[in-house]
């Protein structure tokens, strides 16, 4: 497998085009702060705001998108690629969780139907599988996770 490298290089404070998308909410975002440093990513660690400390050298280039199995047009791609082949689009989601907190997050991203309407679904595909990216090293807390992984 060929791993293309990409020209863009995005940091969490570049300005993205994008299109505004259906799903919003008119309640306040919650801070950037809040957005930025209250998660779970297990994978960076257990506490909510370990994260944002543990994923500052994460590297997320070179990354490659396959489309593959059930499609009229397989198709792998570089992250640079993805941006022209639909456009981004920006949803703000209100988050409710058990734990008796509540997030209003603006998200940028892909709407997941219109880019495999780009690859044509044959009659037969009934599933959409994903398969994510792993790096122990770049995940110092993943052995921690509790989440049975294979190599």
């Amino acid at each position: 497998m060929s791993i293309a490298s990409p020209n863009l290089t995005a940091y969490a404070t570049s300005k993205l085009n994008f299109v505004k998308g259906q799903f919003n909410t008119d309640e306040k975002a919650s801070s950037i702060n809040d957005v930025t440093h209250y998660n779970n990513f297990y994978e960076f660690g257990s506490d909510k705001t370990d994260p944002a400390k543990n994923a500052q050298k994460f590297r997320t280039s070179p990354w490659t998108v396959s489309v593959e199995g059930e499609v009229k047009t397989p198709r792998k791609f570089s992250m640079d690629e993805l941006l022209k082949v639909v456009p981004l689009e920006e949803r703000i989601y209100r988050h409710r969780c058990v734990e008796r907190w509540s997030i209003v997050v603006p998200w940028i991203g892909y709407s997941l139907s219109a880019i495999l309407k780009q690859f044509e679904p044959t009659p037969k595909a009934m599933y959409v599988a994903f398969q994510s990216f792993y790096d122990r090293d770049q995940m110092p807390q993943s052995k921690y996770t509790g989440l049975s992984i294979r190599m």
